[in-house]
C-alpha cells in the first residue's frame, strides 16, 4: 500500500512531472499562448516540434498535427495540462496573464 502525505495538502517531496506531448494543428497560435499568456520559454526545436518551458527544462512539447481537426462544441477536447509553480505570487501573475491573453 503506498504511505500518503501527513497532509492532504502536501505532495510527495519526490513527486516530478514530464513532459507533456500535445498534438496541434495550429503551431503559430498555440505556442504564442504557452510562452505570451503561460510565460514559457521555447527551450529546445527539432524538425518543427517545439518544447517549451523554463529554463531548460522542457514541460510542453508541441507536435505539428496538420489537418488536426478542432473540437467542436459539445465535443471533448483538451481537458487539463498541469503546471507547477514555485509559490503562489508565481501561479497569481500566470494566471493574470493568461486571462489577459
Amino acid at each position: 500500500m503506498t504511505r500518503m502525505p501527513s497532509s492532504p495538502d502536501l505532495l510527495p517531496a519526490d513527486l516530478a512531472m514530464g513532459t507533456v506531448l500535445l498534438k496541434v494543428g495550429d503551431m503559430k497560435t498555440i505556442s504564442a499562448y504557452y510562452q505570451q499568456a503561460l510565460g514559457l520559454d521555447i527551450v529546445a526545436e527539432a524538425d518543427g516540434v517545439l518544447y517549451l518551458g523554463r529554463g531548460r527544462t522542457p514541460l510542453v512539447q508541441l507536435a505539428p498535427a496538420p489537418g488536426l481537426r478542432v473540437a467542436g462544441r459539445g465535443e471533448a477536447g483538451l481537458f487539463h495540462t498541469a503546471l507547477l509553480f514555485q509559490d503562489q505570487a508565481s501561479l497569481a501573475a500566470t494566471v493574470a496573464s493568461a486571462a489577459r491573453f
